[in-house]
């Protein structure tokens, strides 16, 4: 599928057509967001606004989300217009997290007996984690990796994975009877879709082949549950181990954080 092709089916069930388990989604013609239920979620995940409109449509959303107290992200592409949408965002108060490459895997490329490479038996020690237990190992990596608590991220993935277990699968890597690798997939209802995050090792650890084979791993379940498609937002670092498994870059991604005064970052 063409580049062009492939950023139109991801806009469409990705962005425009998703849904968020805890979230209420209020959409328009041009702009789709969601308010959560707890402190982690709130977002738009699509726009496409007329530039002559921009400035006055970025304070109306920043007024609707200070009336509920809630910080927000305002998701976007390279591609997505108008073109001043970052900067316009940033002079209004976002700050910029760090861009990503957003690449995509078309699955029918990838054979199921081309997934195990790279470890001697990556099943022996990438498993699928179900229970808080199991969790708070993978997200006692992210700690260890970023600092911080990560008590946010934690209790997101503990309710996802119990309200709505089918859209997210956990990994971990045990080696020396301690967790030192992580990383999930996700899965939106009625999306062709499914996206990789985290994909994290202990400094000590690394070089090893870890993040590969949690890579491969997702690969493998994302074919076998039916998917078409897997897409990542890659650091710099990752791009260059997940062009070698096929995925290519259709944008550059990047998202704007909007706190309200009345709260604190630490919210996010």
């Amino acid at each position: 599928m063409s580049t062009n092709k492939l950023l139109k089916a991801y806009n469409q069930y990705e962005r425009i057509k998703l849904t968020l388990a805890g979230c209420q989604k209020l959409e328009t013609p041009d702009l789709v967001k969601f308010v959560s239920a707890y402190d982690l979620g709130s977002c738009i995940s699509y726009s496409d606004i007329q530039v002559e409109a921009l400035e006055d449509r970025i304070k109306a959303e920043i007024k609707f989300y200070q009336q509920l107290n809630v910080p927000f992200k305002w998701h976007t592409l390279s591609t997505d217009a108008p073109s001043s949408l970052g900067e316009n965002l940033i002079r209004q108060g976002f700050v910029a997290e760090e861009s990503t490459a957003l690449m995509v895997l078309d699955l029918d490329d990838v054979a199921l007996n081309d997934t195990s490479e790279l470890m001697e038996k990556p099943e022996d020690i990438c498993v699928e984690v179900y229970d808080k237990e199991g969790i708070k190992d993978a997200i006692s990596v992210q700690k260890k990796v970023w600092g911080g608590d990560c008590i946010t991220q934690e209790s997101h993935l503990l309710r996802l994975k119990e309200e709505s277990p089918e859209q997210i699968l956990i990994y971990v890597i045990y080696k020396d009877n301690q967790p030192v690798s992580s990383a999930w997939l996700m899965c939106h209802p009625d999306s062709p879709f499914g996206s990789i995050w985290a994909g994290n090792t202990l400094v000590q650890y690394r070089g090893r082949g870890f993040y590969s084979a949690l890579l491969s791993k997702r690969i493998q379940d994302a074919k076998t549950q039916g998917l078409k498609y897997l897409s990542i937002h890659a650091s710099k670092m990752s791009q260059p181990i997940v062009a070698k498994h096929g995925f290519e870059c259709i944008a550059e991604s990047r998202s704007y954080l909007y706190t309200p005064a009345s709260i604190g970052l630490n919210r996010i």
